[in-house]
């Protein structure tokens, strides 16, 4: 089983709509409720805003 840390509640339910839609989805580690959007936004395309970007910030 992943040892997977939500950021909070938000995050573990948009994971867990993009793994039921498409179990190949990679994560490990922790998970934001941005990178959880992410996810879902790639599971389902027909749902994402226009003009929607993954902006991801690198930690030091």
């Amino acid at each position: 089983m992943k040892s997977i840390i939500y950021e909070n509640h938000d995050a573990y339910l948009l994971y867990q709509a993009a793994i039921d839609r498409n179990p190949d989805l990679q994560a490990h580690g922790s998970i934001s409720v941005q990178y959880a959007l992410y996810l879902y936004y790639k599971a389902y395309p027909e749902e994402r805003p226009m003009g929607y970007r993954y902006k991801h910030h690198a930690s030091a």
